[in-house]
């Protein structure tokens, strides 16, 4: 589905943003998120571990990086899920 420019200005104004739209409509921005990223994770932790191959600094930076922001965004999907359903929790159960 492709967004006319006043489209995207209309959501925008009605509180929907691009990047929320552009979340919803690529599937495959949340399979990268959910998926990819732990897979890549896991291809690296084995170059920490093995000696044999011994990488340079810029790949340490590099995977280190790459691990943080794994990380960073699985917790905050994990703690978002948390969060967003406990609030429908305490709204069901307070309308009772």
């Amino acid at each position: 589905m492709v967004l006319s420019t006043q489209k995207i200005l209309d959501q925008e104004v009605n509180g929907n943003s691009f990047f929320n739209q552009l979340i919803k409509q690529l599937p495959v921005l949340r399979y990268s998120l959910y998926v990819i990223f732990p897979y890549i994770l896991l291809q690296e932790f084995p170059n920490y571990i093995d000696h044999l191959q011994p990488i340079t600094s810029e790949e340490k930076i590099l995977s280190a990086l790459l691990i943080i922001s794994s990380l960073t965004t699985l917790g905050y999907l994990i703690l978002r899920k948390l969060f967003y359903n406990t609030k429908k929790i305490l709204i069901f159960s307070g309308s009772a």
